[in-house]
């Protein structure tokens, strides 16, 4: 079944978030292929998908690990649909101890990261992070 719902995942990604044509990206370069993730993680079916698909990866990293976690959380913006969707995930499957979800974000003026959540103090935390080529 995990294999089914990354395949379905994998088509909605390439129907929604994979563009070819001629783009800039931010960085000012050029390229053909533009993938916008956030296209599927904010479609209600991308959401319940990468919230099955991920809780699925996070559960099979901690039992390979030996971890144990409280919450997963990562960059506003980029990370809090996906975060958001895998916390949901681990509620429904496990109502009693599931993953709370927190957002990061970055201090104005200060090279501080705060991550927002009244629930994750002291607690083994996930994050998601991603890295600007």
């Amino acid at each position: 079944m995990a294999e089914d719902i990354r395949e379905q995942l994998r088509q909605l990604l390439l129907e929604k978030s994979v563009r070819t044509g001629e783009f800039t990206l931010a960085s000012g370069k050029k390229s053909d292929l533009y993938v916008d993730c956030r296209v599927t993680s904010f479609d209600a079916k991308g959401a319940r998908l990468i919230g099955e698909a991920g809780w699925a990866l996070v559960q099979e990293h901690l039992a390979k690990e030996a971890l144990s976690a409280a919450a997963i959380g990562g960059m506003t913006l980029g990370a809090d649909p996906i975060s958001l969707a895998i916390g949901m995930e681990s509620a429904r499957q496990q109502p009693d101890r599931f993953l709370q979800v927190f957002t990061v974000r970055r201090r104005q003026r200060r090279m501080a990261l705060v991550a927002e959540s009244r629930e994750i103090s002291h607690q083994e935390i996930l994050l998601w992070w991603w890295m600007t080529l």
